[in-house]
């Protein structure tokens, strides 16, 4: 083949590869749609975090555009969770209320010792 024709081939051939992996990729500011590469789990969106204590979790992070900042929380076997305003963390009905550069605020609502509902502000800090 001609060398002029193999380059036009590979060019060719490069730039359908290059637009199918354009279309695969995901929003990273939107953690329902985060599709983990097949056969890994290693980002997921934040379901699971409740079935975690919060002294096991860290934070690693935060991606944020112009209109909202999403966190990133490690578990023990160190995958990283997506976390946006409402996502749940921990087992005492933990729900995100804000994040900022530094930290991840939740409520939490818990049963005190007599039994009474009660709720507390709780952080999860920027991991050194």
């Amino acid at each position: 083949m001609h060398p002029a024709r193999c380059t036009a081939l590979f060019l060719t051939l490069s730039l359908h590869a290059a637009h199918a992996a354009a279309e695969q990729r995901t929003n990273p500011f939107d953690p329902g749609r985060v599709v983990p590469p097949a056969g890994e789990t290693a980002l997921m969106a934040s379901q699971g975090l409740e079935h975690f204590e919060l002294v096991q979790l860290r934070m690693v992070g935060t991606l944020s555009d112009q209109s909202r900042r999403i966190g990133l929380i490690q578990d023990p076997a160190q995958r990283i969770y997506l976390v946006s305003p409402g996502s749940r963390i921990g087992p005492d009905g933990g729900i995100v209320e804000t994040i900022d550069d530094t930290t991840v605020w939740l409520k939490e609502s818990f049963l005190d010792s007599q039994g009474v509902r009660r709720t507390r502000t709780t952080t999860l800090r920027l991991a050194p």
